[in-house]
């Protein structure tokens, strides 16, 4: 694209954005050459080792588009993007991939399973790394390791995202990024496996609408784009250092009135849906 001004630069310790607008690629070929619509005008942002931060905001506002800029999905039509080199930095997306494969296959894509045994992998590594996501009675369920299945049909959404947490902590990167990978994933399991992703030295960048994970960040990047005042900042940038923070307690009452809400119109329904079937089963018993 002749448009395209910006520089990518291979770094060891953090990732960073300089002076970088957020734009969607556009289709047409004449746009192609002078970029589509702008999110976000002017992205100035860095994160280094253990600075995990969550990312906010509105939908069509920028969050995925900013991590597909990092992945390198999007081009940096101006300034600066600096990030470590492919083995050291993880894209979780929204839809989780599992490739045509065995169960160990799953675990280690994109390697092979001789590259694993030349890594000196092993499956007991495997099934500690199947603990940590919760998965550990999945290769007993499923026949074992050597299984090959449609595995896009045969596990749960909430299995396939801890499929590819799983793949994360078996590549063990300096930096991941996170893309609402966890919205099908209990919140209990979920605490568990951001406490595990830190624990390994794993520095997350977590895009959601969650606010139950902000406990698991120190920073909150909320990005308002397009729908901010001409004379406000596009982004914001929140400490959450401070536990119990004024910010983290309205989020969290916001949540739990939207859980309320939710509880209160679909669990009438589920009671007369489950006599119904009860019913059902009388009459034919």
């Amino acid at each position: 694209m002749s448009n395209v001004h910006g520089d990518t630069l291979t770094v060891k310790d953090h990732v960073a954005l300089t002076e970088v607008p957020i734009v969607v690629p556009p289709t047409d070929t004449l746009s192609q050459l002078q970029g589509g619509d702008v999110l976000v005008k002017s992205f100035t942002f860095s994160v280094g080792e253990r600075e995990h931060t969550l990312i906010s905001g509105g939908n069509g506002i920028g969050k995925t588009s900013l991590a597909r800029v990092i992945a390198g999905l999007w081009p940096v039509w101006q300034g600066k993007l600096e990030v470590p080199e492919s083995s050291d930095i993880f894209y979780l997306s929204q839809r989780p991939y599992l490739p045509i494969g065995s169960l160990r296959d799953q675990i280690i894509y994109p390697h092979s399973y001789a590259q694993m045994k030349a890594d000196g992998r092993t499956e007991s590594e495997l099934m500690s790394i199947l603990d940590k996501v919760h998965l550990l009675y999945l290769p007993g369920r499923e026949g074992g390791f050597d299984t090959r299945k449609e595995w896009k049909d045969v596990l749960s959404g909430g299995e396939k995202q801890r499929i590819c947490f799983a793949r994360m902590f078996y590549h063990r990167p300096k930096f991941a990024v996170l893309d609402d990978c966890t919205n099908a994933v209990s919140s209990d399991v979920e605490d568990r496996m951001y406490e595990s992703a830190k624990e390994a030295g794993i520095t997350l960048l977590t895009i959601t609408h969650r606010p139950s994970l902000l406990r698991h960040h120190v920073r909150q990047l909320i990005i308002t784009g397009k729908e901010s005042i001409d004379d406000q900042p596009e982004y914001t940038l929140v400490s959450l250092a401070q536990p119990a923070t004024e910010h983290e307690r309205q989020t969290l009452d916001a949540e739990i009135e939207q859980l309320r809400r939710t509880l209160n119109t679909e669990v009438p329904e589920w009671k007369k849906r489950l006599s119904q079937v009860k019913a059902d089963l009388s009459g034919k018993s």
